[in-house]
């Protein structure tokens, strides 16, 4: 498991990603309460990829996907109604992307910058890596 916390007296918890699916580029919301992360999940229909953003509440252990969109990087603004990521259709390192924001009060996506170009073609990728 990916996601812990370990409090000063020693405490260890482990936060099992939600569908027990993977968790990358984690980060705390501004307030300390919660958990976020970009979830990774690769499914028996051959499905493989970031498919949501998810929130653990470390005080009442609840979980829950809190922005339906393929992000491979995200984050929140300080009262986690909004949030910035990134996706793409097909990865490898230097691939092109979008850039989009997601809305939790209206829940719509709009893209900011909706088509970057790829940085290498696919059979010479690159270490570039945010």
């Amino acid at each position: 498991m990916r996601l812990w916390t370990v409090k000063r007296n020693g405490e260890e918890k482990v936060w099992p990603p939600l569908n027990l699916e993977r968790a990358t580029h984690e980060w705390w919301s501004s307030d300390g309460t919660k958990i976020y992360y970009c979830k990774y999940c690769e499914r028996n229909d051959g499905f493989s990829g970031n498919n949501g953003i998810c929130s653990i509440d470390i005080f009442s252990g609840e979980h829950k996907l809190v922005a339906p969109v393929n992000a491979w990087h995200g984050f929140s603004s300080k009262n986690d109604t909004l949030f910035v990521f990134d996706e793409n259709d097909v990865f490898y390192r230097g691939c092109p992307s979008r850039v989009g924001l997601y809305n939790t009060t209206s829940n719509k996506k709009v893209y900011i910058n909706s088509k970057n170009p790829a940085l290498n073609p696919q059979d010479e990728p690159n270490n570039y890596h945010l």
